[in-house]
């Protein structure tokens, strides 16, 4: 019963402390890190422009804000799975990635007449 899922969950943890990223891992976290939190917050990489696809209207599915959060998620799961011991990285692509979220530019579709689910706009 109860103590079996604690054995479980302990053994689980162990592993999850033995683990180390793999080369392709780390090549991913580096490049989440060399795209958001290597460059200052107002500074937006060409990557950003999704090759030209970069929707301006920020409604579709290229909009910045979704980046951003799936930036967000694969840096913390990396984090918390593979270098639990080790959280500085993940946490400064995080912040990066929320020091942008908090930019106009993510958001400039809120406010845009007809958009939103906004009839009176």
């Amino acid at each position: 019963g109860r103590s079996s899922l604690l054995s479980a969950e302990a053994t689980n943890r162990s592993n999850m402390l033995d683990a180390v990223l793999t080369d392709q891992e780390t090549l991913l976290f580096r490049f989440l890190h060399s795209t958001t939190a290597a460059q200052p917050a107002d500074v937006w990489p060409s990557i950003w422009n999704q090759n030209g696809l970069q929707d301006a209207k920020q409604t579709g599915q290229t909009a910045l804000r979704y980046s951003l959060a799936y930036i967000g998620y694969a840096a913390a799961a990396l984090a918390v799975a593979r270098t639990p011991a080790y959280l500085e990285p993940a946490a400064e692509i995080l912040k990066s990635c929320f020091d942008r979220l908090l930019q106009p530019r993510v958001w400039s579709y809120w406010d845009t007449p007809g958009v939103c689910g906004q009839p009176w706009s």
